[in-house]
């Protein structure tokens, strides 16, 4: 199947704003503006995404993560697309019980069809591939010995939860090497139970910081950018949850304005497709003059 008729554009644009991830290590960084990007897929085909502007640049310190990395609390945001005046957004923080994890960074969390949250892997100054579940009506955290072997410690993955309720591991690093590596954690009478997916086809290259959308009427997951540890990344790939087979999808060729390499975005399912937000790129010079 081929990629013709695909056409990048963008969608909205707030150019202030300050960033809101971190990367640990002494790395120079663009931020870019608060841009978001749509990501349609219309028989596994892209029809739209934009690019980020740059603002400006600014450097983190290990101290500055090492700090944030202290942080456990659990907070929810309430009321935030009520369309009632009275019922603004407001932040609580939870009281929770039964055994907490401990502080981390580049984790994931993961909602599943039960209602519970999927909490996997993340840096708590090294890696860890500990998993931990927080059931929302009893405010309660549990750590779950699953079955099988779980994926290699890492952090900086993704972790999607398919519609029957599968969690999908991609990727990460693990301190030393970038992984590109599928997982699936499944939720059966009860018992949790880990496998590792001998995935086909042409599969991204080893990357952190990527995001993974479920498309196509949750059947699909894609793969969009991410860091190699040389160099941010804007390729496309898509993988079959079914057969668990791997596709490039190439953006290089589609009409529009193709957007920047980045790592370290977001995304959400959209209309068949993804909505990407933000990201960075790293300056590999002083100057300001690196490329995008």
């Amino acid at each position: 199947m081929g990629d013709a008729g695909l056409m990048w554009s963008p969608q909205f644009n707030y150019e202030n704003g300050e960033p809101s991830h971190l990367l640990p290590g002494n790395r120079t960084f663009r931020r870019r503006a608060r841009v978001a990007h749509s990501l349609r897929v219309s028989d596994a085909f892209f029809t739209s995404i934009c690019t980020a502007h740059e603002v400006t640049r600014f450097t983190y310190k290990s101290s500055t993560c090492r700090m944030l990395a202290q942080c456990s609390t659990l907070l929810i945001l309430a009321n935030c697309f009520s369309t009632s005046a009275a019922a603004r957004p407001v932040w609580r923080e939870v009281t929770a019980n039964g055994s907490w994890p401990q502080p981390r960074y580049s984790h994931t969390a993961a909602m599943s069809p039960s209602g519970e949250v999927l909490m996997f892997g993340g840096n708590m100054y090294d890696p860890t591939n500990d998993l931990y579940v927080f059931d929302l009506v009893r405010s309660e955290w549990s750590k779950v010995k699953a079955q099988g072997t779980p994926p290699a410690k890492r952090y900086g993955h993704t972790a999607t939860v398919t519609s029957d309720g599968r969690m999908i591991v991609v990727g990460g690093f693990d301190g030393k090497h970038f992984l590109n590596d599928v997982h699936e954690l499944s939720h059966v009478n009860g018992t949790y139970s880990w496998r590792s997916v001998p995935a086909l086809g042409c599969a991204p290259s080893a990357r952190d910081g990527h995001t993974a959308t479920l498309a196509e009427g949750n059947r699909t997951l894609l793969i969009v950018g991410g860091f190699d540890g040389m160099r941010q990344l804007d390729d496309v790939h898509s993988l079959d949850l079914q057969s668990f087979e791997w596709r490039q999808l190439h953006c290089e060729q589609a009409k529009g304005e193709r957007p920047a390499p980045r790592c370290l975005h977001a995304a959400l399912p959209m209309d068949g497709g993804a909505l990407l937000f933000g990201g960075y790129a790293v300056v590999d010079d002083e100057s300001g003059d690196g490329d995008d």
